[in-house]
């Protein structure tokens, strides 16, 4: 299926850049992380796929944190990266923004983002999306 094909793809992109690249090889982000790639959390997965080809991703890792007895739905913005061909083209900018809008939309109260982000040049990247470890208004 083409399901299978881009998670084929996704673990191989993935890998190459925060594991082979690094030197990693008997390590992969699909093992490494299997709460973000289970398949009951692909829905929060994005991509982008240029030419039959994932290019880019990032992942919301959600979970919940009790305080004082109250229990908050907080997120992680996890695995954000491009290949280095597409890199410097707004994709991994535009994921970033669309799990912002999803946290946002489905009442997340705090969300903050894991600070691997394998971007050309991370500078600055939190405040151009407004990204923060922060809080909903709902």
């Amino acid at each position: 299926s083409n399901r299978d094909a881009d998670l084929t793809q996704l673990s191989s992109l993935l890998d190459d850049v925060f594991r082979r690249s690094r030197g990693m090889h008997d390590q992969d982000m699909f093992t490494d992380f299997p709460l973000v790639f289970a398949p009951a959390n692909l829905h929060n997965c994005r991509v982008i796929i240029e030419d039959g080809v994932v290019v880019s991703h990032a992942a919301l890792w959600e979970r919940e944190l009790a305080v004082e007895g109250t229990v908050l739905k907080v997120g992680e913005i996890v695995a954000v990266t491009t290949h280095p061909d597409y890199r410097l083209r707004g994709c991994a900018t535009s994921l970033m923004r669309d799990l912002q809008t999803t946290m946002h939309d489905e009442g997340y109260m705090i969300w903050a983002s894991c600070e691997s982000v394998s971007l050309t040049s991370t500078a600055n990247w939190d405040r151009k999306l407004s990204l923060r470890v922060g809080g909903s208004s709902k």
